[in-house]
């Protein structure tokens, strides 16, 4: 085959695929010989995607579809893919995204080592069940069209979400702020059939949903291949990448002599919980970043502001909880504990929530823009802030109601947004014009008016109502 430059172009049949023809004797520069059929593997990149092919040259073409691909891969292609999907599973553990959930099982397996053996395999095989279904549900959206490449739910804001605050409470779970269920998580406690089971089956789901995103050493073109496979097929190769993430749990509840080696349940106990809730901790953070990204620019550059103090709502109500909610209280402070910790968590969810995201009235400033308009005879409202200046953010959350915004919209005002969050030194020298140098600065250019209306430096929705206005 060539090695020269291939190029593929898309048209309404499908694809094209032009590649030079070698050279028989390069000296002379002569056309090598024709050949019947093209044999190979084609390569999509940009969807992580890999076809075995073998078509004949010419004007014959043929629609390569899922299916239609299988039926050229060979036996041995397929079980190599699934060695690697298993291998690719089971370096999962070590992942960075994965490792901090280690340390629930970890002491999940600490706890149970003096109990029944059989109690300790159910727990491996339900923990086993859990990574299973979790794959087979993320499979599923994927082998039918519910997300587009294997991770991508991560992509919804909302699920970042999710994980992000059972990340956090489990972290404060770790560290001692709270604890669930007194009785399932003390120390060298009766695990109950019900609780210890439920808490496995939840590890196995949480460990598969944080593992997925992260396409570690031997993932990357096996995933490719893999998801161009029929359905039994594509199945099965998630379900080798699900066991190979689940065998180490497996391996220590099967054979007991392992677990007993674990450190028997102690005070040690208690620092270990808390130096792997800063793993935990850490997952939050890593979790938050890719969480900015997403929603932290929405609602004018508020949502960040919000996102920040609906955490910590979060956490303020998990604190008072494991405080005042514990046995011993009276029935009234456990009562008004639950209240107010609800109230702190269902406040500080409103406001991280990722809502959809609306369109930003703000443009940009720039001394040639405001003066453009100024020229125009357009109203121009410029606002100079800085995401560190509060009475700034408390400004954009309070001032700018519906009747405000529409009354911007009906008299075409252009709003011009200054931001001073890193140095910019033409904002500075337009601050000093204006003869003003702390933030909040408000500046509203009248049509016709060169000479600008500065505003207080805390907003009303009345007071911008009667500035446009007049």
């Amino acid at each position: 085959s060539s090695q020269e430059e291939q190029t593929l172009v898309r048209n309404e049949q499908g694809f094209t695929l032009s590649m030079p023809r070698n050279l028989s004797t390069p000296l002379l520069d002569e056309p090598g010989p024709v050949l019947d059929h093209l044999s190979g593997i084609l390569t999509f990149p940009e969807a992580d995607q890999a076809f075995q092919i073998s078509v004949p040259f010419g004007e014959t073409s043929k629609d390569f579809s899922r299916t239609e691909a299988q039926e050229q891969l060979q036996v041995g292609t397929i079980i190599r893919n699934f060695a690697l999907l298993f291998l690719g599973g089971l370096v999962l553990n070590l992942m960075p995204c994965v490792f901090p959930v280690i340390g629930l099982k970890i002491m999940g397996f600490v706890q149970q080592s003096g109990h029944d053996r059989r109690k300790v395999i159910l727990h491996g095989v339900v923990f086993a069940v859990g990574v299973l279904i979790s794959f087979w549900i993320i499979a599923a959206l994927l082998y039918f069209g519910g997300i587009a490449t294997w991770g991508s739910q991560l992509e919804d804001p909302r699920v970042i979400f999710v994980l992000l605050v059972v990340m956090l409470l489990l972290a404060m779970n770790m560290y001692g702020v709270f604890e669930i269920g007194v009785g399932a998580t003390s120390i060298g406690g009766e695990i109950t059939n019900k609780d210890g089971l439920t808490g496995t089956f939840f590890s196995g789901i949480l460990a598969t949903v944080i593992a997925t995103p992260c396409a570690g050493p031997f993932l990357g073109g096996a995933i490719g291949l893999a998801v161009t496979l029929p359905g039994v097929l594509f199945f099965l190769a998630f379900t080798f990448m699900a066991l190979g993430l689940a065998l180490p749990y497996l391996v220590l509840s099967i054979f007991p002599d392992l677990v007993k080696k674990l450190p028997r349940p102690g005070p040690w106990m208690t620092s270990f919980k808390q130096g792997m809730s800063f793993l935990l901790f850490g997952t939050v953070g890593f979790l938050l970043w890719i969480y900015s990204s997403q929603v932290f620019d929405r609602l004018d550059g508020l949502k960040g502001l919000f996102v920040v103090l609906g955490l910590t709502s979060i956490a303020t109500g998990v604190w008072i909880y494991g405080r005042w909610s514990v046995p011993g209280k009276s029935a009234p402070t456990l009562l008004k504990s639950r209240a107010i910790a609800l109230l702190f968590l269902f406040s500080g969810i409103a406001a991280a929530w990722p809502h959809a995201p609306k369109p930003s009235p703000w443009v940009e400033w720039s001394l040639d823009k405001q003066n453009a308009a100024i020229a125009d005879g357009q109203p121009v409202f410029v606002d100079f802030t800085a995401r560190w200046c509060l009475t700034c953010q408390s400004n954009k959350a309070t001032a700018y109601t519906d009747e405000v915004k529409a009354l911007i919209k009906e008299r075409e005002i252009l709003l011009l947004k200054a931001d001073k969050t890193s140095p910019d030194p033409e904002i500075d020298k337009e601050l000093a014009r204006l003869q003003r140098s702390a933030l909040p600065v408000n500046a509203y250019y009248a049509p016709g008016e060169k000479v600008p209306v500065i505003t207080p430096e805390v907003l009303t929705p009345g007071y911008l109502e009667d500035l446009f206005k007049e």
